[in-house]
């Protein structure tokens, strides 16, 4: 789980500019484990389409994974 502190900022920032991310942004932070969120955010910020990772336990291979809804 993240610190509190910014993931009130993450929703202030969400709720002003981008309310549609806000429900994807919940799961995001329900299921992210804190060390692979730099991870996963540098894949989307590089439009990475797949991520290659033996991680399953982290992060779901297929469709309906956090990651297939961020395109």
């Amino acid at each position: 789980m993240l610190p509190e502190a910014p993931l009130a900022e993450i929703r202030r920032n969400l709720a002003a500019k981008l309310p549609e991310s806000a429900p994807l942004f919940e799961e995001f932070s329900a299921l992210a484990d804190l060390k692979d969120v730099p991870i996963l955010a540098a894949a989307i910020g590089a439009g990475t389409r797949i991520l290659v990772t033996h991680n399953v336990r982290h992060f779901r291979s297929g469709s309906g994974g956090v990651a297939d809804r961020v395109r």
